[in-house]
């Protein structure tokens, strides 16, 4: 039987071979993630491309807050009030010191704001039957100028007054990445060498992660109540008063008192030198976001670590069989349905999906682990995993008798205890 005299006709049953035939050439085989891999490698090299931009700007821009502030940063009690008037300070001379090129984080900053409103503003309003939030958006940006908002940047040097106001209602995104940063200094780059314990990093995360969130409970839609939606169906006709309405829901100034207060006495509770990193970093964003932010489509310091990509394939996991999956899998057999026409290929595919599983899931979490075991530890370890998936699955496969035995003689013989 050809596939050219195949009865296709919906009444006709559909045979043995007919089925295997028409699986072989019409189930695309090859799905290619080469368009994936190369966005994720661009991706990677624009993460790299920020670190070495933060990386180069950090002693300045620390010598520049030390210079602002002086010894005023060892004070034993930085409170809110305090933090809050040094946080304004470090942003007033971060616009100055950026001169013209302040003009173009603005911008940035502006329509990044206007965009992330639009946004949570569209999801709301789905009645209204606008294809995408750029309308929302124009009218968002005519209010803001309705406002006052004519210039973003005033007479002297830095924000205008309006431009100000504006950020202090509306720019959650800042917030967020300010905090970003902190948690990434403390989780990644400050270590015990630095002077700092686990109970010091332990008393900053929780305070930082504690800020983060009421953040973003305000972030989305959620935190504007559940009425919201009816004032955000008015958005076309009076975009202004739903902005005012955002602004007195969110209450961000108010959330800025309630952080500071959190930061404030998580600093107070850690020694003198970890206190003054974490306030160079707190103080010293502004600098750091005027400088990325425009490069980053209005990403800013959101993400620093380039994408690895890890696969987990038989051709990978070679501890007990060298020779990926032609040497240990039967199903790909027959254009890769051989196991299809039988029970022993099925259950010699799953153990070995397992073991190759439970081998490369091992090699990528020993790959994370800096040195902290040997090369001998990872061995040891893959073999009383793979001795324990084989203990788990004996006596349940059964189609071939002797598979779990086989393989166990294998994990001995390679892997010895």
């Amino acid at each position: 039987e050809t596939l050219e005299n195949l009865d296709t006709s919906d009444e006709a049953p559909v045979g043995f071979f007919s089925n295997i035939l028409g699986s072989v050439s019409s189930i695309p085989r090859e799905q290619p993630i080469r368009d994936n891999l190369e966005d994720i490698q661009q991706q990677s090299r624009e993460a790299e491309r920020l670190s070495l931009i933060v990386a180069s700007m950090r002693p300045r821009i620390e010598t520049q807050i030390d210079k602002l502030f002086g010894r005023t940063l060892f004070l034993d009690r930085p409170s809110p009030r305090r933090l809050k008037a040094w946080r304004k300070m470090a942003q007033q001379e971060a616009a100055e010191q950026a001169g013209y090129a302040f003009a173009s984080y603005a911008e940035a900053k502006y329509h990044g704001v206007i965009a992330r409103l639009a946004r949570t503003i569209y999801r709301m309003v789905p009645e209204l039957g606008i294809a995408d939030p750029q309308p929302i958006a124009e009218k968002l940006r005519e209010a803001t100028q309705a406002q006052g908002l004519t210039s973003l940047t005033g007479r002297g040097k830095g924000a205008s007054k309006a431009a100000i106001a504006f950020f202090r209602a509306h720019d959650i995104g800042f917030r967020i990445r300010r905090l970003r940063l902190l948690a990434r200094r403390f989780a990644r780059e400050w270590s015990a060498e630095d002077g700092m314990t686990e109970a010091d990093r332990e008393i900053a995360q929780k305070a930082i992660f504690e800020a983060l969130s009421l953040y973003f409970a305000k972030e989305g839609s959620e935190g504007l109540g559940a009425d919201f939606g009816e004032i955000a169906h008015r958005v076309m006709d009076e975009p202004e008063a739903v902005l005012n309405e955002m602004a007195a829901r969110r209450t961000l100034i108010d959330l800025d008192l309630r952080v500071e207060a959190i930061l404030s006495e998580a600093l107070q509770a850690l020694p003198k030198p970890v206190r003054r990193r974490m306030l160079l970093a707190y103080l010293g964003f502004p600098f750091y976001d005027v400088a990325t932010l425009p490069l980053l489509r209005n990403e800013g310091l959101t993400e620093f670590d380039p994408i690895k990509v890890d696969r987990i394939s038989p051709d990978d996991a070679n501890s007990i069989r060298e020779g990926g999956s032609h040497s240990s899998l039967r199903g790909t057999e027959f254009y890769n349905f051989g196991a299809f026409f039988s029970r022993a290929y099925r259950e010699n595919d799953y153990l070995w999906g397992r073991l190759h599983g439970a081998e490369r899931m091992a090699d990528l979490i020993y790959s994370t682990l800096d040195g902290a075991f040997v090369t001998s530890d990872l061995l040891a370890f893959k073999r009383r995993l793979f001795l324990a998936i084989l203990d788990e699955e004996d006596g349940r496969l059964n189609a071939e008798p002797d598979l779990v035995e086989r393989l166990r003689a294998e994990v001995l013989a390679k892997l010895p205890g």
